[in-house]
C-alpha cells in the first residue's frame, strides 16, 4: 500500500495527505513562530479560555459555544464521544 506522504519510496508531484503551501511559509507564520519560542515551554490553558476568547470576538460568537483541539482528528473524536454512539 502506498502513501503520498511517503516521498522518500514514491514520486510525488502533489501530496495532499499533509498540509503543504507550495507558496512556502508566509512570512507572518515566520514572524509568530518566532515571537512564540519563549514560551514553548508553558503548558497551554486547560480550558483554552484565551484562544475561545479571541475566537468569539473574531467570529461573534459566545466563547463557550467555541471548542479548540489540535486537529480535525481530534474533534472529530470528541465529537463521537460526546454522543456515546453504540
Amino acid at each position: 500500500m502506498n502513501h503520498g506522504g511517503d516521498i522518500y519510496r514514491n514520486k510525488v508531484k502533489m501530496d495532499f495527505s499533509v498540509n503543504l503551501n507550495p507558496m512556502g511559509t508566509p512570512e507572518g507564520v515566520l514572524a509568530a513562530v518566532e515571537r512564540s519560542i519563549a514560551s514553548c515551554g508553558a503548558y497551554p490553558d486547560i480550558e483554552q479560555e484565551s484562544v475561545r476568547a479571541l475566537l468569539g470576538k473574531y467570529t461573534g460568537c459566545r466563547p463557550e459555544q467555541i471548542i479548540a483541539g489540535n486537529g480535525a482528528s481530534e474533534l472529530i473524536m470528541a465529537g463521537i464521544r460526546a454522543f456515546s454512539p453504540k
